[in-house]
């Protein structure tokens, strides 16, 4: 909203197929102008719509004479949608093989580490949302939690926010979410 608020706009690179457009519309106040959802079918269709943006984004600088303009892209979710290899290797085994999501989170790693340096020096915000998963537990029986295929997102982060659905009115100490 941040960014709707001070001139500029957003937009989603949508890869869950569960779009919550009530939601998104409350957000920007209704208005759709400064905002575009993309419907992403695999990986490289939401890093490819991303890298094009992020150019789009930049040659509206010389339209709006050097201001610069925030602008928010999103990612719902960074591993709702599988890379084409995947997608091909089960059209042609039927299934996938041991180690098939490797492939995900090195291609997720390398954008990062390109798409990040894109966007220095530009008012632009990657908002990246990603399904928290119980890890192994350590020595005291505690379970870390992790995204899956996201490690480069810890990386490559400066805020994480962890959300969770209250299943009972019980109130939880947030250290144990």
């Amino acid at each position: 909203r941040w960014h709707y608020l001070n001139g500029g706009g957003g937009i989603t690179m949508e890869t869950e197929s569960k779009d919550q457009d009530d939601l998104r519309a409350a957000i920007l106040n209704y208005d759709f102008t400064r905002f575009k959802m993309v419907e992403c079918q695999t990986l490289e269709d939401w890093q490819g719509a991303i890298a094009a943006k992020i150019d789009e984004f930049k040659a509206l600088d010389e339209q709006f004479q050097g201001r610069r303009l925030p602008v928010c892209i999103g990612i719902d979710s960074i591993m709702g949608k599988a890379s084409q290899y995947t997608i091909d290797q089960v059209k042609k085994e039927g299934h996938v093989t041991p180690g098939w999501n490797l492939y995900e989170h090195k291609a997720i790693t390398k954008w990062l580490q390109v798409a990040t340096a894109l966007m220095t020096g530009w008012p632009f915000s990657l908002v990246v949302i990603g399904h928290l998963k119980d890890g192994m537990p350590n020595f005291q029986g505690r379970s870390e939690k992790y995204i899956p295929g996201a490690v480069a997102v810890d990386y490559q982060s400066v805020t994480e926010i962890a959300m969770v659905r209250a299943k009972t009115e019980v109130f939880k100490d947030p250290r144990d979410l």
